[in-house]
């Protein structure tokens, strides 16, 4: 009896246990838009690789300004003379005859410590004032990351939403077909309607079940796009909480009638910082032509020993201790320094060029933006006075059919033709957002 209830107590377990496998209970983050945006901002791969890119700069510059801070280095050496040279000293200098003599010892170990300053150099003065311009760029292009993804964010946060509100109309669409098909089903058995309105009605079930299902993929691919540009991972599940009304709810007038300055153009802004760091590239190239002084002082410490003894504190060390200066003067480069001064000036003019191009084309992406937004949100306004127009004319058709004065034929022809309105203000709908967030980004208000 023991065994018997044992058993029956772990079979409800394995049971309980099956049933939570096999409807775990997913945690769904709620998401905003805005949230979306901070999430990107903090895990986003391609704002991470730039980023990157920004902390390399930083290490740059200190790196260059290292260089001009004073060097310290160690030296030893140590040598073995197997067979020391002699030195020769002419007959008559110490004696009638000549002499071999061995000046050094067998072992012989040198220490010696020296320190090294630049005094002055026009390329390091130039290239450490380049190296804070480079950190600016990299932060300009950090910001265009940021812009850019903000922007894609956006895009599919707008699709997913709309493709849920596509979702919703479809479905309601398809409940009023089921309720009026269980009506004429009542119907056709009291002998007051056909076969065919029924055969009508479930073919107009089943076109809007495939609809609906498709709408769902695309939703359904839509999140799965959005967690991965922000750096989501695409397994874990969302919730997001902004509907079609608050994403709506900003006024397009506001976006119409906002100035525009194309200097905050992030691309405005990359080319103008790469037009300064060519300037200085030109400044570097001038630089050369500039001498360059250092300082140095070397302390250093020998011993020569006939065996190897270094640590007897007995035999002695020899020292000696100096400084000097070094300069170097350029005389001439064979041209070299001359041409590439003047690449330098045409690669100025070059980018001078493109900020204008830049600055037009901003100029241009402003006016195309603002053109897209009113024509956007007169489709939107026609558009839902279409689906207005259908949702009436279908009403009236289904006061029709129930009446018994029109078929079945004709009342799905009408929420065909609804279906059909309501999509067009949908996608509408879609378009407006878009070019609300494509003037917003000409705009530089991301």
């Amino acid at each position: 009896m023991k065994t018997s209830s044992s058993t029956f107590i772990l079979g409800i377990a394995l049971f309980l246990m099956c049933a939570l496998m096999a409807n775990p209970s997913v945690a769904q983050t709620p998401l905003s838009l805005l949230q979306a945006h901070e999430y990107a901002i903090k895990n986003s791969f391609a704002i991470k690789n730039t980023t990157f890119d920004a902390e390399v700069a930083a290490k740059t510059t200190k790196e260059l300004i290292a260089t001009g801070m004073p060097q310290i280095d160690g030296s030893a050496s140590f040598m073995h003379n197997i067979y020391a040279p002699y030195s020769i000293i002419p007959a008559g200098s110490f004696g009638p005859n000549e002499q071999r003599i061995r000046f050094q010892q067998p072992y012989n170990l040198t220490l010696g410590v020296t320190a090294t300053q630049l005094l002055f150099s026009g390329t390091w003065l130039v290239g450490l004032e380049a190296s804070k311009a480079y950190e600016l760029l990299q932060q300009s292009n950090i910001d265009k990351t940021e812009q850019d993804i903000k922007d894609q964010v956006s895009e599919l946060y707008y699709l997913a939403i709309v493709s849920g509100e596509n979702i919703g109309v479809l479905e309601k669409s398809r409940a009023s077909i089921d309720q009026t098909l269980i009506e004429t089903t009542a119907l056709y058995q009291a002998g007051y309607a056909e076969q065919q309105d029924i055969d009508q009605l479930n073919l107009a079930l089943s076109q809007l079940s495939i609809q609906i299902a498709y709408a769902k993929d695309q939703q359904a691919n839509a999140l799965r796009m959005l967690k991965f540009s922000i750096g989501m991972p695409i397994t874990d599940e969302v919730e997001l909480t902004d509907t079609v009304d608050s994403l709506m709810s900003s006024d397009a007038n506001s976006l119409l009638m906002a100035p525009f300055d194309p200097t905050i153009n992030i691309d405005y802004k990359l080319v103008q910082r790469g037009l300064t760091m060519q300037h200085l590239n030109v400044k570097s190239k001038k630089a050369a032509y500039l001498p360059s002084l250092a300082g140095y002082i070397t302390f250093q410490t020998q011993a020569q020993r006939s065996e190897v003894n270094f640590f007897d504190t007995a035999q002695p060390y020899l020292y000696g201790n100096f400084w000097g200066l070094s300069l170097n003067v350029p005389i001439l480069s064979g041209g070299q320094r001359k041409y590439a001064t003047e690449k330098a000036a045409v690669e100025v003019k070059r980018l001078e060029s493109q900020l204008a191009f830049v600055q037009q084309q901003a100029l241009l992406s402003y006016e195309s933006a603002r053109i897209e937004l009113n024509n956007s949100n007169l489709m939107f306004t026609m558009a839902k006075q279409s689906m207005d127009l259908a949702q009436q004319l279908y009403d009236q058709e289904a006061i029709r059919y129930k009446e018994g004065i029109s078929s079945s034929f004709d009342l799905t022809t009408r929420n065909t033709n609804l279906i059909s309105a309501k999509g067009n203000y949908i996608q509408a709908m879609l378009k407006l957002l878009q070019s609300k967030n494509k003037l917003a980004k000409a705009l530089g208000q991301y």
